[in-house]
């Protein structure tokens, strides 16, 4: 079955707007090891890692934005696998939120039926992830959580770095979701890619104790 890669590539120097970047020190090198083996090895290289929990494509979970919700860890696995749909609303104008109307006439458009426990996947927007403006596009609005939840959505993801307009701190989007238990997938990229109404996602996070999130590999089985 074909796999649509659907994360960003995690480099030193991505541009991930008000994030710290993930930074990669090289602990040991090939060369450096060398003396320790015996030919035919040629050495060991590894490298230590340091980046925020919210870097590049991630899940939010809820404690992240509910200080009475699960940690990762406390997450039940199946939230991150399943059934998937995915919802185009990216003819919207970049000004405008996403709306409780605009996921209804997808739905409508699309002619997709989300049932209760499917994954949603929303495409806000043409652009291609971190090109000019696209940290300016606007993200999801309290009607628009609010549909997600009444949907019954095991998990939601979205294209753009926050489920939040980045500007409003009152965060509409994650407080909802987050207090109905539901994950969070941001800077997921080539959602254009799909073309099935209906496929299997796959956001497997770290096994983290104690986490708000965790960067991800997400995949979507077509």
């Amino acid at each position: 079955m074909p796999i649509i890669d659907l994360s960003l590539k995690l480099t030193e120097h991505m541009d991930v707007q008000g994030f710290p970047n993930p930074a990669f020190l090289t602990e040991v090198t090939h060369a450096w090891s060398l003396p320790r083996y015996l030919s035919p090895c040629k050495g060991m290289s590894k490298r230590a890692f340091l980046m925020d929990e919210h870097t590049g494509t991630h899940v939010d979970v809820p404690f992240h934005f509910d200080p009475d919700g699960p940690t990762l860890d406390r997450v039940p696995v199946d939230r991150f696998v399943g059934q998937a749909k995915l919802l185009d609303v990216s003819d919207r104008k970049p000004t405008e939120e996403v709306t409780r109307g605009m996921i209804e006439e997808a739905i409508s458009r699309q002619r997709v039926s989300i049932d209760a426990g499917d994954i949603v996947l929303l495409r806000t927007t043409k652009a291609r992830w971190g090109t000019n403006g696209y940290f300016d596009f606007k993200s999801l609005g309290k009607s628009a959580a609010e549909k997600l939840v009444e949907l019954g959505a095991r998990s939601v993801g979205i294209d753009l770095n926050s489920a939040d307009t980045m500007s409003d701190l009152s965060k509409p989007a994650h407080t909802i979701l987050c207090q109905e238990r539901v994950p969070i997938y941001e800077n997921l990229v080539q959602l254009g890619q799909i073309r099935r109404a209906s496929f299997e996602f796959i956001g497997l996070p770290i096994n983290m104790k104690g986490a708000t999130g965790s960067p991800v590999r997400a995949v979507a089985r077509i």
